[in-house]
């Protein structure tokens, strides 16, 4: 029996600036470059937003502030914080400011549940629809604008989105997109958000500009050259087919069929991706080599803190962890590193064992599209940042906490009407 939301017409047209605020947000840290505010240090407009709306929180109803969601996240926070002062304390690292913002940055996720939590939640959930229907063209238009370089915007978009590095190597080198990202790897995980939701909603609805707009994305995708972001694009497509392909065996074959003949056309094509495959091949690969080394070395200091690790210490250690895993062990140990994947996995989760019992409408398809690319982000991680990227991740929490409400079960009558159960 599939249960049904209960649409509460007066509750549905009565929407507040917050409910637009979320979605500001979320745009802005998809689609706005990081403002340089000195020449080390910047910051992104969803971060001035998030902090806007700080000081007007205590108007907002008390019990929507109270959620098992929102504490989950402080747990991670406060053992980050733990981490940090253990590392003072006891490895006599050097003090650094980067380390507090890197705290600060990491704790406007839990503002940002605690708006959701105050929204509309069907009110929310048309806005991230369109955000995601009007964000899909967006960055499909990007995309190809940067390889294309057309009317010279390909240089304009790259200097506004990245470093002269990328650009340059995206205009006469690898050709290696970087859509809203600072990077092509970013860049294709920003995309896999968009590729993602229109996957599931054709299977879902069966419109036919979906499927259109899932090729298109997975031209662009493959067009930033990242390996992870094809690998981490592709899984979805894989979950989908074990968990939808019952009902929707011609609809996925089209899905894979469009996907694969992209490939088997572009990738051929695309420099960076075959001559790094032929090197890794031949052991020769100086990307992966790196990489090695820099896990090696993240997993030797994990061994002297196994719990709590040495906290960010970014005066310290200089060398960017490329892999998420090693990354947050070395820095918060075994204990912030079950705390980070619990707040990353624990709605997606939930969501997936709840699935059979959802009908088939707009909540549906975003809870569908974090699950799958909670599936995604696990093969970020592997070898990129996803939480600590900056870029990624106010979209995912936005995305989580929605679907957290929209499942979680309320005390009070007037509440249910917001529950994906009723």
């Amino acid at each position: 029996m599939h249960l049904q939301f209960d649409e509460n017409k007066s509750q549905m047209s009565s929407g507040s600036p917050l409910d637009t605020l979320v979605v500001l947000i979320v745009m802005a840290s998809i689609f706005m470059p990081r403002i340089p505010l000195t020449s080390a240090f910047t910051i992104a407009l969803d971060e001035v937003l998030v902090l806007f709306v700080l000081p007007f929180l205590y108007l907002l109803s008390r019990s929507n502030l109270h959620n098992g969601y929102a504490y989950l996240f402080f747990g991670y926070i406060f053992s980050t914080v733990f981490s940090t002062i253990y590392g003072y304390t006891f490895f006599e690292i050097r003090f650094s400011e980067r380390d507090l913002l890197e705290i600060i940055r990491n704790s406007r996720y839990i503002f940002i549940i605690l708006y959701v939590a105050c929204c509309n939640h069907q009110i929310l959930v048309r806005h991230m629809n369109m955000f995601f229907v009007v964000g899909s063209y967006f960055v499909v238009v990007i995309a190809f604008l940067q390889y294309t370089n057309m009317f010279d915007m390909g240089r304009w978009l790259g200097k506004l989105y990245s470093t002269e590095h990328h650009t340059l190597s995206m205009l006469t080198g690898s050709k290696r997109v970087v859509v809203t990202g600072g990077d092509p790897n970013t860049g294709a995980a920003v995309v896999i958000y968009f590729f993602v939701y229109n996957y599931v909603k054709y299977i879902v609805f069966r419109k036919t500009t979906n499927v259109v707009l899932v090729a298109l994305l997975g031209i662009a995708i493959i067009l930033t050259s990242s390996r992870t972001g094809i690998i981490a694009s592709a899984l979805p497509l894989v979950l989908g087919g074990i968990l939808l392909g019952k009902n929707n065996f011609l609809p996925q074959v089209l899905v894979f069929a469009l996907v694969g003949l992209g490939v088997i056309y572009i990738i051929p094509k695309m420099e960076y991706i075959v001559v790094g495959l032929d090197l890794a091949l031949k052991g020769e690969n100086t990307s992966m080599e790196n990489r090695y080394q820099s896990w090696e070395m993240a997993y030797y200091y994990f061994k002297q803190s196994p719990f709590f690790g040495w906290g960010p210490a970014k005066s310290d250690f200089k060398t960017v962890v490329d892999g998420e895993y090693f990354l947050v062990l070395r820095r918060y140990g075994a204990i912030g590193f079950i705390l980070l994947m619990t707040v990353i996995y624990y709605v997606p989760l939930v969501a997936l064992s709840r699935l059979k019992s959802i009908e088939k409408n707009d909540n549906y398809v975003l809870a569908l599209t974090l699950i799958f690319y909670s599936a995604s982000a696990m093969v970020i991680m592997l070898t990129n940042n996803f939480f600590h990227s900056y870029k990624l991740f106010t979209l995912y929490v936005t995305l989580a906490s929605l679907v957290y409400f929209l499942l979680a079960p309320r005390t009070h009558k007037k509440d249910r009407a917001n529950t994906l159960f009723g």
